[in-house]
């Protein structure tokens, strides 16, 4: 018991808390939850390689239709990224090691959100949601080096 206790408070040393928010594309506002996703190392690497694999083949299927449409690329990109994000989860769902109740969340309806208890490593945030019915993702790495709080602002967002 004693040992169970010690390890629970080394972890909770050793760990970080998040403290992020979600910017807004200029002229929108956020005012529903957004769902965030905090992506291990191996995790993340996947969704790059999940998303970069989607967009080189709608590249292949619709280049002509994004030669003359270029703003359709961008509609296209946010699709790439969700439907890597939903593999992802599915691919974390199924490992027993991690606990998925800490690595989703739903932020605030101003989109500002928290994970807690994140132990040191390299991670990618990615959120997703609908503003003023648009279809917007955010997505940044996350480098926790120490414990402690972790501030961060999401500002790269597609489209």
């Amino acid at each position: 018991m004693l040992a169970a206790i010690l390890s629970l408070l080394l972890v909770q040393q050793q760990s970080a808390l998040i403290i992020g928010s979600t910017q807004p594309p200029t002229g929108m506002t956020i005012s529903r939850p957004i769902r965030v996703v905090l992506l291990p190392s191996q995790y993340a690497s996947l969704w790059n390689s999940e998303v970069q694999q989607r967009l080189d083949s709608y590249w292949e299927l619709y280049k002509p239709t994004f030669a003359e449409r270029k703003e359709l690329f961008l509609k296209i990109s946010v699709l790439a990224q969700k439907e890597a994000v939903d593999l992802v989860v599915a691919r974390m769902q199924r490992n027993s090691q991690l606990n998925i109740a800490n690595l989703i969340i739903q932020s605030e309806p101003d989109g500002k959100f928290e994970f807690k208890r994140v132990p040191v490593g390299d991670y990618k945030i990615v959120a997703a949601g609908t503003l003023d019915r648009v279809e917007i993702m955010w997505s940044e790495a996350l480098e926790i080096k120490s414990p402690g709080p972790v501030l961060i602002h999401l500002k790269t967002h597609v489209p």
